[in-house]
């Protein structure tokens, strides 16, 4: 049971082991000339984490009862991780510190994960 997990639970550990990695002084990157670069990689990072902790869930989407169920206690999961992880950040000396917007964009990319898995389960994967 807990290997369907698995892809979750080491994703989730190579997101900790990165974010804890001493920092280094990178230039601040824009994308279409307002975005940081770092955030839509928060987004991007937390996004496939919501996607591989959805997946082993998928068959309850079958029963009317439990679709909502695992979608919010994985988004509310992704989001108290993200913020987890950014309070280590502060706490260790790693050269990196606490942001909001990151915490925004993890958790932006949590919730657009639940979205786009949604969309895929009913739009892609039904059909199939």
């Amino acid at each position: 049971m807990f290997f369907k997990y698995l892809p979750a639970v080491v994703w989730a550990a190579v997101i900790m082991v990165v974010s804890l990695m001493p920092g280094r002084h990178l230039p601040v990157l824009l994308i279409w000339g307002f975005i940081p670069a770092d955030k839509l990689g928060h987004f991007a990072v937390y996004f496939l984490l919501e996607v591989l902790m959805l997946w082993p869930l998928r068959l309850q989407y079958k029963s009317r009862q439990l679709r909502s169920t695992p979608g919010v206690r994985t988004v509310i999961a992704g989001i108290l991780y993200g913020i987890m992880v950014e309070i280590l950040q502060e706490l260790f000396e790693t050269n990196r510190a606490f942001e909001i917007g990151d915490i925004a964009a993890n958790s932006l990319g949590t919730a657009t994960g639940l979205a786009g898995f949604i969309y895929a389960y009913y739009h892609i994967l039904k059909k199939n």
